[in-house]
């Protein structure tokens, strides 16, 4: 956590000595093993002593994003020894956006007072939502689905990217559109709410 040293020794005509305590990073100096929180600090020495500088470790927040290719999160400003207060921020890539964190709270960049560590994680989702699809050219069978989905593309060139999003934006799958119609597997889907997306349009399907 930390060092101390004596940095001037008592001599045959003084009995003060000047100590010195070094913090680590990531930790503060606290006190001396006898109570005194002065940082450096004279000393009067009138038989040999020894004191223990007494460290602690500064709470600290820690940051990550809920898929690494919608966003990231970063923490701007850390805390220190004198403050408790830290700066985190997200940073959504194209084509999403920071919905918030996962203490619900919505704030970006946003300043949080830190007691204790912490790790909070920026949510984000896909910005292309179904109200505004125009001139959607892909179709959904069957819907709902259980096993094999087919997805019928219109005028999308074979081998156009298409993804597989849950309703809090995390892509859960990716893969290319055969020609005209592409099958995919979503089996393994747990049941609920999905959205596809290929090329600007995007298509609603239910997984029971």
């Amino acid at each position: 956590m930390g060092s101390a040293s004596v940095t001037q020794q008592p001599t045959c005509t003084s009995n003060q000595a000047i100590i010195q305590a070094y913090a680590n990073d990531g930790y503060c100096f606290t006190q001396w093993s006898d109570g005194i929180s002065v940082n450096p600090r004279t000393t009067t020495v009138t038989e040999n002593t020894t004191l223990i500088a007494i460290f602690t470790a500064v709470p600290s927040v820690t940051v990550q994003s809920n898929d690494s290719t919608m966003g990231s999160a970063s923490v701007t400003q850390q805390t220190t020894c004198t403050s408790n207060q830290a700066i985190i921020q997200a940073t959504a890539t194209n084509g999403y956006r920071f919905v918030k964190w996962s203490d619900d709270n919505t704030q970006n960049p946003r300043t949080v007072t830190v007691t204790q560590n912490i790790t909070l994680t920026a949510i984000f989702e896909s910005s292309s939502g179904i109200e505004n699809i125009k001139d959607n050219q892909i179709s959904i069978y069957p819907n709902p689905v259980k096993g094999q989905l087919q997805v019928t593309s219109y005028e999308l060139q074979e081998g156009a990217l298409y993804s597989i999003f849950n309703v809090a934006g995390q892509m859960l799958m990716q893969g290319k559109l055969s020609y005209e119609t592409t099958v995919i597997n979503v089996e393994t889907l747990p049941s609920g709410v999905y959205f596809i997306k290929a090329g600007n349009s995007v298509g609603k399907f239910v997984k029971e």
